[in-house]
């Protein structure tokens, strides 16, 4: 009876105060705003909390209409023709939603076209207490001649929501963390104890992702948002201030990464409007950026950088140079695709397109490398599949595939070790596990470590 094959999500909150909120996010917002129009009256406002009005634009213009008005920011009230109407109108919806989910079994695919939305609500275990959510990070040290992993460290960073990236420093002295709560934490960590440095605010939605720059440019890291933007933070005396503001973006930006130092100061970024954008500077403290308009259908989820040591440059007798003079970065999106990312004179041409993933792809690792001449890839996605893609750049040919895992659960990162030869694997089963290749060539779970048990 009541089946919506449009409406991804569609869920009620009423606050303290008599508030209605609607979270509308729809692969179709047409249909779903149409269908508002016939039951909302000119006398009813639908309001949006003000942490979710960076809807993507196509939705915000279908929900500025007559009948459907929003609201920039959270209202205490809501207009009605009378109370008994907005009563009848609260517990019809209710009894919609139960039967949508009952009827359709929505699963986490089924809650969002956004992919970091979603990410926010499923890709972190959070533990309420008093309105507060407690979250850790667990520090591990991996054995690897014994293949042991253990956890040498927990710290309490205080954030207030969930936490969706942890990064190490170049030299592993200091922890980043950020959170939904819209902050980013820095801590001086050893094995004994952590202690916090500083709490960096500029934010205006849940923070995805952190990037440490190479120590040559001084401590500089960089964070993105749903809220759209990029901040590069910069450390001086002691004091970290905004560096540069980056708001280029239409959409979530979800991913973030620094080129290796030897191609300069330059970061690649990914977001849910389907682009790719460089942001660059000289050291004069002037930025500039380019961008790829249409990387991937559906929004890019991950970006990494190829290493910059040239493929096959260790191989005794070749000509090619050590360190590559041609930039390249790797892609994964909502379309299912890996793409391999060519510079150009300044433009960026699409090398490869890998297809192998069945749903969105989550992340993309690109192995470091010595100047052997094959070059690999990990990628992983929503399908529950880690797959690594090999590539002999001497020899030419395409990339191959070979699945290293299927798992029982979403895959959301995969992390090489820095010699290239171990990958880190973690999902939503709450499992950190780490692969080795054997000399048969196949790849083998040396180690994992289950968060769940060490809570």
């Amino acid at each position: 009876m009541y089946s919506f094959a449009s409406l991804i999500r569609f869920s009620w909150a009423v606050s303290s105060s008599p508030l209605l909120s609607c979270w509308l996010t729809s692969s179709s917002t047409a249909a779903a705003t149409n269908w508002l129009h016939q039951q909302c009256s000119d006398s009813i406002t639908i309001l949006v909390r003000q942490q979710l009005t960076f809807l993507d634009p196509p939705l915000l213009s279908h929900l500025q209409s007559p009948h459907c008005h929003l609201a920039a920011s959270a209202v205490s009230e809501v207009s009605c023709l009378s109370s008994f109407y907005l009563t009848m109108f609260f517990f019809f919806f209710c009894h919609l939603l139960m039967a949508c989910l009952e009827e359709r079994n929505w699963t986490y695919r089924n809650s969002t076209s956004n992919p970091n939305y979603q990410k926010e609500k499923t890709c972190h275990n959070k533990n309420t207490q008093n309105n507060r959510s407690q979250v850790s990070v667990a520090v591990t040290r991996a054995v690897t001649m014994s293949g042991e992993i253990s956890v040498i460290s927990t710290i309490d960073t205080a954030h207030e929501n969930m936490i969706h990236d942890a990064q190490m420093d170049y030299f592993g002295k200091r922890l980043a963390t950020c959170s939904s709560d819209k902050t980013v934490k820095i801590f001086e960590v050893s094995e004994d104890q952590q202690t916090l440095v500083a709490t960096l605010v500029g934010h205006e939605g849940p923070v995805w992702q952190l990037s440490w720059a190479h120590p040559k440019y001084g401590s500089i890291l960089a964070s993105c948002s749903y809220d759209r933007k990029v901040i590069i933070w910069k450390e001086t005396n002691g004091s970290w201030k905004q560096l540069y503001e980056f708001c280029e973006h239409k959409s979530s930006v979800n991913s973030i990464q620094w080129a290796p130092h030897e191609w300069g100061l330059l970061l690649a970024c990914g977001s849910s409007d389907e682009s790719i954008s460089f942001i660059s500077t000289s050291g004069d403290g002037n930025w500039k950026h380019n961008k790829i308009d249409k990387a991937h259908n559906l929004g890019c989820n991950s970006v990494c950088w190829a290493p910059a040591i040239n493929p096959g440059s260790l191989v005794e007798g070749g000509p090619k140079a050590p360190v590559s003079a041609t930039k390249r970065l790797a892609s994964g999106g909502g379309d299912h695709l890996v793409r391999v990312w060519r510079e150009d004179s300044d433009n960026w041409i699409c090398e490869e397109k890998l297809e192998a993933h069945t749903d969105w792809v989550r992340d993309v690792a690109w192995a470091p490398s010595i100047g052997l001449p094959r070059s690999r890839l990990a990628s992983c996605s929503q399908d529950c599949k880690v797959i690594l893609w090999t590539k002999d750049e001497v020899a030419g040919g395409s990339w191959t595939p070979q699945v290293l895992h299927t798992f029982n659960d979403v895959i959301w990162h995969v992390s090489w070790s820095i010699t290239g030869d171990i990958l880190a694997v973690s999902g939503g089963d709450n499992k950190v596990t780490l692969w080795k290749e054997s000399p048969e060539g196949k790849w083998i779970c040396v180690s994992d470590i289950d968060k769940s048990q060490q809570q």
